[in-house]
């Protein structure tokens, strides 16, 4: 009996069938990755706030990538330190001794040069991953990203593990470097709209709220207690005499007392009282579900505490005396407009001016 002919073709058909199994299996690959580069995107650039934005990686990471264990470290602005922001719980908890100072440390490579680091294998690498791996010793493999902005710089490094024998390769380096730069472009961008938003709320001298937040604010408190009809009351407060603080002393030395003066209201008001620089010399506070009585002993207090502070001027030792004048005004007793109860609580100031100053109005 014959055997079947086995065509040339065969061998080459088979050939052809794997190599079209791969090509379709790495082109899969490619679109999840980039599915998941989108998704990485559209999650970054949603979020408003650091802390939304950082939940979000968070959430990327451990449950999009199944990402073993990472941690997010940013660039401290005021004292160039690289801080742990974002972790694995276990992660945190060691937060203080994976924090560096730029320059130093296993990633000063990764910060000056802006290039990912990748260690396929710790236990074959060289010395300097022993006290690491002390620290951590289930890491088998450690791929560090450098977060840069705009202009190049590296303001945070966002280090991944794998453990228990797994390993990184090239291909996951490049992929994860792509994510890193997108988080690290939506990191930037947040930064910057909540430092913008601080700086809109807040004055600039003395670091407190400022008149156009303190309006803000006010308008909310009117029209909640509008429908509560609760109490609640405004305090302006004038330093007396600082035009001759300025004129004897400079103004420099002007805008020293009145950051003293916000730091000292600050730290004598009530947590739910709001803090302002009103204009100048003057500051106001806004005080909920407080009616004119508790308004006033409020105002007593901080006047007070005024005068015994004192100021020490320049080339002086001794203490010279510092007072401040304090005009009152309450919802609903004075007003139901805001309009006018900042008006009252103006005129009672300057009353308190006319009448000698370092006293506080009421009435």
């Amino acid at each position: 009996m014959n055997e079947p002919a086995t065509s040339p073709l065969m061998g080459i058909d088979d050939t052809l069938f794997l190599s079209t199994r791969q090509e379709s299996e790495n082109l899969q690959d490619r679109l999840l990755k980039l599915y998941h580069l989108y998704s990485a995107s559209k999650a970054c650039c949603m979020a408003m706030k650091v802390s939304a934005l950082l939940a979000n990686i968070v959430a990327l990471l451990k449950k999009t990538l199944e990402i073993e264990e990472f941690y997010l470290l940013l660039q401290n602005e005021e004292n160039g330190s690289f801080e742990m922001w974002a972790a694995d719980e276990q992660l945190m908890e060691i937060a203080d001794e994976l924090t560096f100072r730029a320059g130093t440390g296993l990633f000063a490579s990764v910060i000056k040069n802006g290039k990912p680091l990748l260690v396929q294998n710790i236990d074959k690498d060289d010395i300097r991953f022993i006290l690491y791996k002390k620290k951590l010793p289930d890491v088998s493999s450690l791929l560090s990203l450098p977060l840069l902005g705009a202009t190049g710089q590296v303001f945070g490094l966002l280090n991944i593990h794998k453990k228990n024998g797994r390993c990184f390769d090239h291909k996951d380096e490049l992929f994860l470097f792509s994510l890193a730069q997108n988080m690290a472009l939506a990191l930037e961008r947040t930064r910057l709209l909540e430092k913008a938003q601080q700086e809109a709320m807040h004055d600039e001298l003395t670091g407190i709220y400022n008149r156009r937040f303190l309006f803000d604010y006010a308008h909310k408190e009117l029209c909640k207690n509008l429908r509560s009809n609760a109490a609640f009351s405004l305090m302006l407060l004038d330093i007396d005499h600082f035009k001759q603080i300025n004129d004897n002393y400079g103004h420099l030395y002007g805008d020293q007392v009145l950051r003293d003066m916000a730091t000292t209201l600050k730290f004598k008001i009530r947590q739910s009282d709001v803090l302002a620089r009103y204009g100048g010399e003057e500051f106001a506070v806004l005080l909920p579900n407080t009616a004119a009585n508790a308004a006033f002993n409020l105002g007593e207090k901080l006047r007070l505490e005024v005068e015994k502070k004192g100021i020490t001027p320049p080339g002086k030792t001794q203490l010279e005396k510092m007072t401040v004048t304090v005009g009152l005004s309450s919802f609903p007793a004075d007003s139901n407009s805001l309009d006018q109860l900042f008006s009252v609580a103006d005129q009672r100031l300057y009353k308190g001016k006319s009448a000698g100053r370092n006293r506080t109005v009421a009435i």
